[in-house]
């Protein structure tokens, strides 16, 4: 819930939200995919 009022205090644009909102879970399937090789959670 910190994250999600971050994100809104900080009003980024609707295609800059998805966009970060992708790459964040496209960081973690990769993560999850190798192993989990490298720690959760990193940005």
């Amino acid at each position: 819930m910190q994250f999600a009022s971050f994100g809104l205090a900080s009003k980024p644009s609707p295609d800059e939200s998805h966009q970060f909102a992708d790459n964040f879970n496209l960081t973690n399937s990769k993560q999850e995919s190798a192993g989990n090789k490298k720690p959760r959670g990193r940005l």
